[in-house]
């Protein structure tokens, strides 16, 4: 009865989150803006030469993340950061829901909202490309016989561009409540910018930090374990189903630290 209670209150708030941030005009904005940015680059590529379709579709997946990443950094820090600002938290955290589940609800809430978004990108960017090549991208056509239609290799790719978002998220909201939102914006672009670049950073803090540097080293992100930009357009890798798996598991295992981390600052944070 008391968990199904906690289920109950974090469902609550997961679903007015992602009601509230829905109903925000900036999610519809971003969406058509990043729908428009696939149909540009779904011609803006006409003078790639040999390259043109590697390229369309490099920009394509490269557009699904970023727009993703633009309405988790503004509608994902905005969400957390007005709980405070207009004293909603107050008002909820008073009633029989507990600190931890406002912070699980805004976090299940939030990744409700990057799912839409990336499905919703996904979607479209799969239709510019049967528009401009002229036949479905589920259509075999590869090199090989056993090679994966491109929008099957899509799909992998975007179902991991989703954990991805869902790792960050959790890092999105405890920085924010550590910090504020625009410092929270900028530290979650410049984590999400070297999560990238990871093996650059770590390898310095092995070699400089002694075993403190070795610590943080381990502690590193590797977001660039999400990429397979490269392998979904040439096919090479195959993205297999253990991989997707092996994403899962990275990215609840991450998610699950810094909530964790979250739910601790909450409750030594002076609600005013």
């Amino acid at each position: 009865m008391i968990l199904r209670g906690a289920m109950g209150r974090v469902f609550a708030i997961a679903v007015t989150t992602f009601r509230d941030c829905t109903r925000d005009t900036v999610f519809y904005v971003a969406l058509l803006a990043f729908t428009a940015l696939l149909f540009i680059s779904g011609w803006a590529t006409f003078f790639g030469l040999e390259r043109e379709a590697a390229m369309m579709r490099e920009m394509g997946l490269s557009t699904i993340t970023m727009g993703g990443l633009f309405l988790l950094l503004v509608q994902g820090t905005g969400t957390v950061a007005a709980e405070f600002r207009s004293g909603t938290l107050q008002t909820v955290v008073s009633k029989p829901a507990r600190r931890n589940e406002l912070v699980l609800g805004k976090y299940f809430g939030i990744i409700a909202l990057l799912a839409l978004a990336v499905v919703v990108l996904t979607a479209m960017f799969l239709c510019v490309l049967w528009l401009r090549e002229g036949r479905s991208p589920f259509q075999a056509g590869g090199t090989t016989a056993h090679e994966e239609p491109f929008g099957l290799r899509a799909l992998k790719a975007s179902a991991l561009v989703f954990l991805e978002l869902s790792l960050v998220a959790a890092f999105v909201i405890f920085v924010t409540l550590l910090t504020s939102r625009p410092a929270g914006a900028v530290i979650s672009f410049a984590a999400f910018t070297l999560g990238h670049l990871s093996e650059g950073p770590a390898a310095w803090l092995r070699g400089h930090g002694g075993r403190a540097g070795e610590i943080a080293a381990a502690l590193t992100p590797r977001l660039e374990f999400f990429r397979v930009t490269q392998a979904a357009v040439e096919g090479r890798p195959p993205i297999e189903w253990h991989y997707i798996l092996l994403g899962l598991g990275y990215a609840v295992i991450g998610a699950a630290i810094f909530l964790l981390a979250a739910m601790m600052l909450i409750k030594r944070r002076e609600i005013r």
